[in-house]
């Protein structure tokens, strides 16, 4: 299962990009299956434990090199200090 937004569809059929090594991108070719609003099921050459592009992979290409942003945090912008 990955975040249905990981998965890019295609006129050639669907695909992920996988973080690979030098935290390059690598485009691999994907079945899609069942899934819900937020997670979809895929068969292809992944293992658990990848890592896959969630947003912004419709720009990327093969060999691109990714940045790994941190997770956003949870705390609400009402708790946050006031900038300026």
């Amino acid at each position: 299962m990955v975040p249905r937004d990981a998965v890019i569809v295609r006129a050639d059929g669907a695909h992920v990009f996988r973080v690979g090594k030098g935290d390059l991108a690598e485009r691999i070719a994907v079945r899609v299956g069942m899934g819900d609003s937020e997670q979809v099921e895929i068969t292809g050459s992944l293992a658990a434990g990848d890592r896959v592009v969630v947003r912004g992979g419709e720009r990327l290409r093969p060999g691109q090199p990714v940045k790994i942003a941190s997770a956003p945090t949870t705390k609400s912008a009402s708790t946050d200090p006031p900038r300026g």
